[in-house]
């Protein structure tokens, strides 16, 4: 059996010490972390955000695609090929005015190559979806083995600089989310 609740081994860990740091550009909300932990936290300094989330960020919830059909990416819909469809039309209609780089994160990776493979078999006008989205930028996607990781997101950066900019397709808490800074023309 695999135990997949971490403030067991956490707190078996930490039972001897008598301080524990943990830093991380990715720890918020503290409060969240802290549960998950199942550890106190004495002392808590956080810094403020590197931007200022007032100008310089944007959250939109889009509720439709293009075409109207919903943007529903709940396991029951995961499948669905109008969900796929609206959703590759938007990451389209995006991926036009967004000069530079692009992220665009699914939430499982069977979600992510379900959304690849639809956008890959959809014609529109003569070509697929995915041939308009990488006729707008080159498309990277997360790979299979963390040894391609690297060369991935050199190349994706790389690309995000020169004309046209490139989209990075990756999952929530994959291999690309985590621990890699996505900066300025690169997001």
């Amino acid at each position: 059996f695999w135990c997949l609740d971490v403030s067991l081994s956490m707190k078996n860990l930490c039972l001897p010490l008598r301080q524990v740091l943990l830093t991380s550009g990715t720890l918020s909300p503290i409060e969240h972390f802290a549960t998950e932990l199942g550890i106190p936290f004495e002392v808590v300094y956080q810094s403020r955000h590197v931007i200022n989330t007032r100008e310089q960020l944007r959250s939109f919830v889009l509720k439709a695609g293009p075409n109207g059909d919903p943007l529903n990416g709940s396991f029951a819909f995961r499948s669905n090929d109008a969900y796929h469809s609206a959703l590759g039309a938007s990451v389209l209609n995006l991926s036009a005015v967004t000069p530079d780089g692009l992220l665009v994160f699914f939430p499982s990776y069977a979600s992510m190559n379900g959304a690849l493979n639809s956008w890959k078999s959809q014609l529109i006008n003569g070509s697929t979806l995915y041939g308009h989205l990488s006729a707008q930028k080159k498309i990277f996607v997360e790979p299979a083995t963390t040894s391609e990781l690297s060369a991935v997101v050199t190349e994706y950066k790389q690309t995000c600089l020169k004309p046209g900019g490139a989209i990075l397709i990756g999952v929530c808490r994959g291999k690309i989310s985590e621990g890699i800074d996505f900066a300025d023309r690169h997001a």
